[in-house]
């Protein structure tokens, strides 16, 4: 199926430990972007070949708590695989993910990747939470 088709719920991949990503936070997210499938859940960088496959609409890592920043080695590849497939990745901003900063992606806040229509819903969605707009 297409990713995302219209008036059909978003198929989100999410991490398969919940204490990984923020899933109260995710589900505040998709609420302004539309209704939310049952979320796929699984470990690594298999998140990434879902939205790459159309298997998924969409992988959102929301910034945790206490400042953390991600491992270039979580992203690199997942997110070179969904670039590839025609599909964007960024932050929650939007930025694009700059893998130059040495280990860590030091310049970047959390991560979106979903096919080019929907990352920029999520995105917008994603800086309203941010700014306590929505559910």
């Amino acid at each position: 199926r297409l990713p995302a088709a219209e008036g059909e719920p978003i198929r989100l991949a999410e991490s398969a430990d919940s204490a990984t990503d923020r899933v109260d936070e995710a589900e505040r997210v998709m609420a302004l972007v539309g209704e939310l499938a049952e979320p796929q859940r699984v470990d690594g960088q298999v998140k990434y070949v879902l939205v790459a496959r159309g298997q998924a609409d969409a992988y959102m890592r929301l910034p945790r708590k206490g400042g953390h920043v991600e491992w270039i080695w979580d992203h690199a590849a997942g997110a070179l695989l969904v670039r590839e497939s025609g599909c964007e990745v960024s932050d929650i901003s939007g930025r694009e993910l700059d893998f130059s900063q040495g280990r860590r992606l030091a310049r970047n806040r959390g991560i979106i990747a979903a096919p080019t229509l929907l990352h920029g819903r999520i995105v917008e969605a994603a800086r309203a939470v941010e700014r306590g707009i929505g559910p």
